[in-house]
Order: structure tokens, then C-alpha cells, then sequence
């Protein structure tokens, strides 16, 4: 139940929260034509940082791989609970 929360929330909250010099670069991928041949999800569990060590801070990271043209590009999103903040990031292989 958590990881589907986590996985709607970060869908959700991408276009707010990428900042204008930062392209979203995963859904322009997509609308270019990029194919998604791959894609893996992990979610780590952590204590949380000061003051909130008794409560679960979770990272979850999704890990893409895209095709267009013979190129490869490798792209993540990470949502990260406690600082309630997304990011990705992609690079061509």
C-alpha cells in the first residue's frame, strides 16, 4: 500500500516540483519517442533524521532504461519521504 502511495504521490507532485532550469526529462523522453525497454524499482527503508528518529524515512528510487535510434539513455526518479522531495536524472549510455 505504501509503495503504490509513494509511486502515485511522486507521479503526482513531478511537474511541481521540477524547477525551471530542470527539465523533466523523463516524460519529455517519452514524448519525444523514447521507448521504455526497462524499468526496476527499489525502496529503501532508513531511520528518520533528527528530531523524527523513530519514525521511517523511505527512499524509493525507479530506475528506466530508454530506446530511440540505437541511442540508450538510462534515466531514475527518486522520492525521498522525509524531505519530501523528488529528483531525476538521466545520462545516455
Amino acid at each position: 500500500m505504501l509503495k503504490i502511495f509513494c509511486l502515485t504521490l511522486m507521479i503526482w507532485l513531478l511537474p511541481f516540483t521540477v524547477g525551471s532550469a530542470q527539465k523533466a526529462q523523463i516524460s519529455d523522453l517519452r514524448s519525444e519517442g523514447w521507448t521504455e525497454i526497462e524499468r526496476r524499482e527499489e525502496i529503501k527503508n532508513y531511520p528518520g533524521d533528527s528530531p523524527y528518529e523513530n519514525l521511517t524515512r523511505v527512499i524509493q528510487v525507479i530506475h528506466f532504461v530508454f530506446e530511440k535510434d540505437g541511442m540508450t539513455k538510462i534515466c531514475w526518479i527518486s522520492y525521498d519521504s522525509q524531505r519530501d522531495q523528488i529528483r531525476e536524472g538521466c545520462k545516455l549510455r
